[in-house]
């Protein structure tokens, strides 16, 4: 590394800025992590660094994923956006114990907030790592008029700083040059900041504060320009259309065009169709269908035929599309409104506003939905995200049986269910906030300004995670394909015939094929839907019948598909109880309604 750090200048035509830095620490680097707040463009930064996302990982002992490239001999690490070094919440912890196994770190910040920003750049200098402050938004910085002084900004931390626009490839030229030179600085903080950072939050707030107005100059239009479109949105008039736009927008997309349009050409024609019949007809000559080696692979469960269904052709495109929706609310600054109007509901289950998130994707598919409560911020918020999901939400599936017996139902029956179901998510988002022990993290955010997303980014984040679930889920997968295969092989889904029969015929007093409905649920709940529309049309169940189908079905077991994906997310045990739980809540609910809508119907 250079013994001194010299200037590091861009030639961003949205703003020249020239920085200068103090002397660096003599060792060479290796690897280098890239920390910064939510929403600064951090990411892009990365992209542009690496060149592509190549590696993402949880963080062992985490659900926090953390992505890895190279650039030059050097290994970046993209930890999770956070706004402190304060353990609040499980991207704290992660962002913090990734920033102590680093070298050298690389602070993104955004030059139209760095009174929020420098906050977190002041913690990290006390961590005394070799340094280098990247100053991103400056083209927002140009278009809102702000006046920064970065060489101002460089002097009082003693580090070198760059400017760039990220999002338009603007200044990373220049970074990438400083990075691949490691010019890293210690901190050396001016005095009038003071001598170290202060371990209290406040004092800190305030030292962040105080640099921020000398190092910019806002002209007084900014304010108005900035919180305008806010005042409508976060209104509560303006929150219900923000609220009703989306859920119209995600219940057409995920659970209507990806669930019904795309995975019905995905699943029903290429995988259940072509695929199937191109590993049918290869295997058949070879294994007999009969033995166990036929049954597992190319059986009606089999390793080659039921998993690459479920996993490529159904949860594939779905996955995908969700992260492509999530990306788009999250880079156009949607997001964090939608879970600043929900906050006040979820605090009453020990939630707070970001599980609008998995709740809204739950109505598409309940399994994506469980991979979506990463985003919550600890243990004990997805666990109980993760409940409610499994117990009270109903999937694009069944919302669709729904609908297409609402016609048919009298209205007080569909009253009943509706408010069934609502009541019992109540319950058990009560009972879960009670019971479980340990703090929920509070909403803390800041609301970035609302911009068109850019394509190119959004489609990354998409690919990233998509191609990260894939490694994640599929072994999985196949561990749960190779056991329901040996459970069909040996007749164990006639022993589950013959003990669930007491409890459909006694409890619930549904026709002896409610067994076969149950079985199908259980494996996939889109099965069982279709399987309790083919009753209904076939008039084998009464409208009482039909409103107790459709309180079990919504409150019954997660399917094969979310049980893996829960394994994976909550662990065995976790996902065990959260089984158990909804079993029990399924057949009770189921049997209330059984014996009490005979009076009312």
């Amino acid at each position: 590394m250079n013994t001194v750090c010299s200037a590091v200048s861009t030639a961003s035509a949205a703003a020249p800025v020239r920085s200068a830095g103090a002397a660096c620490p003599t060792d060479t680097v290796s690897i280098v992590a890239l920390a910064g707040n939510p929403n600064v463009g951090k990411s892009v930064v990365f992209r542009c660094l690496t060149g592509r996302y190549a590696e993402v990982s949880n963080y062992p002992g985490t659900t926090v994923d953390i992505a890895r490239g190279t650039c030059g001999p050097l290994l970046l690490c993209d930890t999770p956006g956070v706004f402190g070094l304060s353990d609040l919440n499980e991207e704290e912890t992660v962002a913090r114990r990734a920033l102590m196994d680093c070298e050298a770190v690389i602070n993104v910040i955004d030059g139209t907030t760095l009174h929020r920003d420098l906050f977190l750049t002041l913690q990290l200098c006390g961590l005394q790592k070799p340094m280098l402050v990247v100053v991103n938004m400056m083209d927002l910085v140009e278009k809102e008029r702000i006046q920064l002084d970065l060489p101002r900004l460089s002097a009082a931390l003693g580090l070198p700083v760059v400017a760039v626009a990220a999002g338009r490839g603007s200044g990373i030229d220049t970074l990438r040059s400083a990075v691949l030179q490691q010019k890293f600085c210690l901190p050396h903080l001016h005095p009038h900041i003071s001598g170290t950072p202060s371990d209290d939050s406040e004092a800190l707030e305030a030292q962040a504060r105080t640099l921020a107005r000398q190092c910019s100059i806002p002209l007084p239009f900014r304010r108005a320009y900035i919180k305008s479109p806010d005042r409508y949105l976060l209104h509560p008039l303006g929150g219900f259309l923000l609220f009703a736009s989306l859920l119209l927008f995600l219940w057409f997309f995920l659970g209507q065009f990806l669930s019904q349009t795309v995975v019905g050409v995905t699943q029903g024609v290429l995988m259940d169709q072509l695929w199937y019949d191109g590993v049918c007809s290869l295997l058949q000559p070879l294994l007999s269908a009969d033995s166990l080696a036929g049954c597992l692979l190319y059986g009606e469960y089999g390793l080659l035929t039921m998993v690459p269904s479920y996993l490529l052709g159904l949860l594939l495109p779905l996955v995908a599309g969700f992260y492509f929706v999530m990306s788009l609310l999250e880079d156009s600054g949607l997001l964090p409104r939608m879970a600043v109007l929900s906050d006040r509901l979820f605090s009453h289950f020990g939630l707070n506003g970001k599980a609008v998130i998995p709740m809204l994707s739950g109505f598409g598919c309940v399994t994506m939905a469980l991979i979506s409560t990463r985003m919550l911020g600890s243990r004990r918020e997805r666990l109980i995200a993760a409940l409610l999901l499994c117990t009270a939400i109903p999937c694009s599936a069944q919302c669709s049986i729904i609908m297409a017996v609402a016609a048919s139902l009298p209205l007080r029956l569909l009253l009943f269910y509706l408010c069934a179901i609502l009541l019992l998510f109540i319950f058990t988002g009560l009972l879960a906030n009670a019971l479980l022990p340990g703090d929920s993290s509070p909403l803390f955010l800041s609301l970035p300004p609302l911009r068109f997303p850019q394509l190119s980014n959004v489609l990354h984040k998409t690919l990233l995670k998509s191609r990260s679930f894939l490694a994640d889920a599929g072994p999985l997968f196949l561990a749960a394909g190779a056991f329901i295969s040996l459970l069909n092989y040996t007749s164990g889904f006639s022993v589950l015939h013959r003990w669930l029969l007491p409890l459909t015929d006694g409890m619930l007093h549904l026709p002896p094929q409610a067994v076969t409905l149950l079985l199908m649920c259980l494996i996939k709940r889109d099965l069982g839907a279709a399987y309790l529309f083919s009753m209904i049309a076939r008039g084998m169940l009464s409208p009482v019948q039909i409103t107790v189908c459709l309180i079990t079905t919504t409150l019954f077991v997660p399917c094969f598909a979310s049980l893996a994906v829960l394994a994976k997310e909550q662990g065995a045990a976790a996902a065990a109880a959260l089984w158990l739980f909804s079993l029990l809540l399924a057949f009770a609910a189921g049997s209330a309604a059984a014996a009490f809508l005979p009076l009312i119907a």
